[in-house]
This record gives C-alpha cells, structure tokens and sequence, in this order.
C-alpha cells in the first residue's frame, strides 16, 4: 500500500521515506544541526532571500524571533542589510535576536492593536523598512506591518494563523505606494539549489546551525520537549532517535516497488 507522509517527511518517526532528490550529503555538521535545514533554517533563509528579495544594503524587520526568525536575521546580516530589526512579544528573545545579527530589538505586549504595535515600533526605529518578514501569522502584526514598509516594500507572510484568518488591506497605501504582500511555504525554497547553498553556507561558518541547537530530547521524553517549546524555554529542540536506527535505500523504478509510490513524482521537476 501507499506509504504517506506530511510534506514528504514524517516527525517523531524512527523511519520514514524520502525519495532520493530530498537527500543531501552533509560532511562536518552535527546531525541535530543538520536536522534543522529541513523547516526552520531553510524557511528563515528562503522568507528573506525569495520571498522579500533582500538586498545588500537594504533594512528588515523580523516579527517574530522563533527557529524561523532567526534564520530571517542571520540570511538578513549575510546578505549585508543595512539594519535589521527584531520584534517579538518576549523581552527574553533579545540576547537571541542580537547574536544572530538583529541591530534593534523591541519588544510588544501581546494582543495589541496594530496602531499601538506601528506607535511602539516607530518609537525605537522611526525610519521605515525595506522588508518585513511576519513569524507570527497575526492579524494586527500585518496590518501593522503594511504601513512600516517604505514605498516599494516587501511583506512576506509565514506565520500561520487559526483556520479562516484574515487581515485588514490599506488598499490605497498598498496600491499607490506599491507594497507587495507574499506568502509562501518553507520560504519558497528549491530542494536541488537552496539546500545545498544552505549546508554549504552552514560548513563554511557562514550561516550559524549549530547554535541554534539548544537542547535534544531522546524519542521518549518528546511531550517535554512539546512543553518546552510552547513554553519559550528552549530556542530549537531536536529529538533524537534510538541507536540503532536502520536506513535502506529502494530503488523506486523496479516493478516490485512501483507501486507504492504511484503520485510521488518531483514536483519541483517542471
């Protein structure tokens, strides 16, 4: 039968199936490092360099400073943006937000409406940005977000909202001041060029994997590591699976194999 798995990968599994152009050999990384690529890092990556196109010189702000804000900051500073702001309603993120390359941080009170967050931000940093990338997937961050873009603005949609969210449009500041509005998915990325730019990038020193790693959970203890996240006391976990743990390559194009992975073609072939 089928084999199924969300987005062609499966957590908290001891096995799963990929097909072979999802592998990427990777030589000096920690294999928790190396674990990250697959959302947070390449997300966080793609968001600035797909999605908002940043440019050497360009200023950012990112709402939001969780596995994929981070990743924003960092591919901001290797880009060479000219500032870069973080945003995010926990005070305790700033040390985080600085050392992966944030040059302002300021920190907003949950639930504020989005003139209270454009008045708290304007506060600290008055000058409007070229970018914006929101973690965060709510409302009143966006439509805050939209009237701190500089004419010709980029604002890129990755945080996910409860089902049915929706968001207020400044048509005519959008309209005639030529704002863009782009969600996508792990930041837009392309398995066969980004990720391996990425593992590159992260070999070479260039793009911080390692310390983003702040605790690894064994398989058993995976509801602690649930609770962890959702209560801010780790920055990424990773859990590890048994020793032991086997690895098989099949060869799909064999007629004993065909079947089961009938509709698995690349969809980034084309």
């Amino acid at each position: 039968m089928p084999i199924l798995a969300l987005a062609r990968v499966s957590s908290l599994a001891e096995f799963i199936t990929v097909d072979q152009f999802q592998v990427h050999p990777v030589a000096s990384l920690s294999a928790p490092a190396a674990a990250l690529v697959g959302c947070a890092v390449s997300t966080g990556y793609g968001m600035t360099r797909n999605v908002v196109e940043l440019k050497t010189g360009e200023t950012i702000m990112v709402f939001g400073v969780g596995g994929i804000g981070i990743n924003s900051i960092q591919t901001a500073r290797l880009i060479g943006a000219r500032r870069i702001i973080a945003v995010d309603i926990n005070e305790e993120k700033e040390a985080v937000a600085r050392k992966f390359g944030a040059d302002e941080f300021i920190a907003i009170k949950p639930g504020m409406a989005s003139e209270s967050i454009v008045a708290e931000v304007r506060h600290v940093a008055p000058e409007q940005v070229d970018a914006v990338v929101d973690c965060t997937g709510q409302a009143s961050v966006l439509e805050a977000a939209q009237l701190l873009l500089k004419a010709g603005g980029r604002l890129g949609l990755v945080g996910i909202p409860h089902a049915g969210g929706t968001m207020k449009l400044d048509i005519n500041n959008a309209m005639y001041r030529h704002i863009t509005v782009r969600g996508a998915l792990n930041g837009a990325c392309n398995p066969f060029t980004d990720v391996p730019d990425i593992v590159q990038l992260a070999e070479q020193g260039r793009l911080d994997l390692e310390s983003q790693v702040s605790h690894v959970f064994p398989l058993s203890e995976y509801q602690e590591a649930v609770d962890a996240l959702r209560q801010g006391r780790v920055l990424r976990a990773v859990i590890e699976m048994p020793s032991g743990t086997k690895y098989k390559k099949i060869n799909r194009d064999t007629p004993e194999n065909a079947d089961q992975y009938h509709g698995s073609e690349n969809p980034f072939r084309n």
